[in-house]
């Protein structure tokens, strides 16, 4: 068998038909697989590749120089409406729901990787989030939800061997899959303000909130757990709600009384001195995280918000976050570091 035959037949055996392979433009070089990025017009703009299956060498994807994440078929959406459209997270599963005459797309970035303006060419349509059943997977799916509230999370059930869309339909049909689409319903975690409140009631009244709103998902993971469907997001969202609650019972304790709002203006100063002051970012806006080790640049600098983000580990960091990972201090240190008070 030639090397071009083992890979047609791999892509078939992955549930892709020969007629989505031939109009997808995914093919063999002769040293991997191209998969053919288009734009909204259906021209290729770069290529991304997959590494031979039967090779360990090297990264099982990888781009052109030069290419940047993208919306993998979004040619095949963007005239669809009242239609039901799913985001998955890769674009060989795309590729097989296109296959069984389903409509999807995927980011070229992986998981971690969506941006919301990619919804404005194909909005008007119910749309679906279908991700990896791993950590990873749930925490991206997670995220773009907060995008667009109104999609709705399909999370793969607890099966063994069942990773992605690609091994749920070794053993699922799509009636089954489809029937995913009835139980599947939006997961977003109410977004932090982005003020400071005046006194302690307000700070009060939003932890308050937190803690309504993680009763709530406990609630909900409790009748998931019944049912054994996966909890995985959930336990996600209450960490995070946890994380949250956390944070606002440090702030809390470090203001003074209720007519004390000089601390809270040094926190709000401090917070709004640039980013860029304390770490170089590259060309694009990246830099190494400072929360996880990597060896490629994740964390993206967001000027408008005077935020970092990591497509990492997707930790979200203001300016006292950063001076205190850099120091190695606390946040009354960073706080007097930020504003050079002795």
């Amino acid at each position: 068998m030639s090397s071009l035959q083992r890979i047609t037949t791999w892509l078939l055996s992955r549930g892709l038909s020969q007629e989505v392979i031939d109009a997808s433009g995914v093919h063999w070089n002769g040293s991997k697989i191209v998969i053919p990025v288009k734009d909204i017009d259906g021209n290729v703009i770069f290529n991304k590749y997959r590494r031979d299956p039967e090779s360990e060498d090297g990264p099982k994807y990888f781009y052109e120089t030069g290419s940047s994440a993208a919306l993998f078929n979004v040619h095949t959406v963007k005239d669809l409406h009242n239609q039901k459209i799913f985001i998955t997270e890769s674009e060989l599963d795309s590729l097989l729901l296109n296959s069984l005459g389903l409509n999807a797309v995927s980011s070229t970035g992986g998981s971690q990787t969506f941006h919301p303006e990619w919804f404005l060419d194909f909005l008007g349509n119910e749309i679906y989030i279908c991700y990896d059943a791993d950590d990873a997977g749930v925490r991206g799916a997670l995220r773009v939800n907060t995008m667009l509230t109104s999609a709705k999370i399909i999370f793969l059930p607890y099966e063994k061997g069942i990773k992605d869309v690609t091994d749920y339909f070794k053993t699922h049909t799509i009636k089954q899959f489809l029937q995913l689409t009835e139980e599947a319903s939006s997961w977003v975690i109410p977004p932090d303000p982005q003020t400071l409140p005046k006194n302690k009631s307000g700070i009060d009244a939003i932890t308050k909130e937190l803690r309504a709103e993680a009763d709530s998902i406990l609630k909900k993971q409790r009748l998931l757990n019944q049912e054994n469907k996966p909890t995985r997001h959930t336990e996600m969202m209450l960490e995070t709600i946890g994380k949250r609650i956390e944070n606002w019972k440090k702030i809390r304790e470090k203001w003074g009384s209720e007519k004390d709002g000089k601390h809270l203006d040094d926190i709000a100063r401090a917070k709004a001195v640039p980013i860029t002051n304390y770490i170089k970012f590259s060309p694009q806006g990246f830099a190494l995280c400072l929360w996880h080790i990597e060896k490629s640049p994740s964390m993206k600098y967001r000027p408008e918000r005077n935020r970092t983000y990591c497509h990492g580990c997707s930790a979200h960091k203001d300016t006292l976050d950063v001076v205190m990972a850099i120091n190695g201090c606390g946040f009354n240190e960073a706080l007097k570091i930020i504003l050079n008070k002795g």
